[in-house]
């Protein structure tokens, strides 16, 4: 499993992710915030989570170097 911190602070963003995570459809991508968990394919789920602070993006299986090079504008060091 991979995980990263990341901050996805308004739509634009949002819709900027799930567009990348679009790219892997067989591969689950989840975002959690606080206590709610999300398919991070899903417009509707990532606009749903806080985004006022850093969220855990969550892949199971195997991560390829393309996707973690795609979100890595929403890394944070928080």
């Amino acid at each position: 499993m991979y995980t990263k911190t990341l901050l996805i602070p308004n739509y634009e963003s949002a819709k900027s992710f799930v567009d990348i995570a679009g790219k892997y459809p067989d591969v689950k991508i989840s975002l959690t915030a606080d206590d709610m968990t999300v398919d991070a394919h899903s417009i509707l789920g990532v606009m749903s989570i806080d985004k006022s602070t850093p969220v855990t993006l969550s892949v199971e299986g195997d991560c390829c170097e393309d996707f973690i090079s795609d979100i890595e504008k929403f890394a944070t060091t928080i």
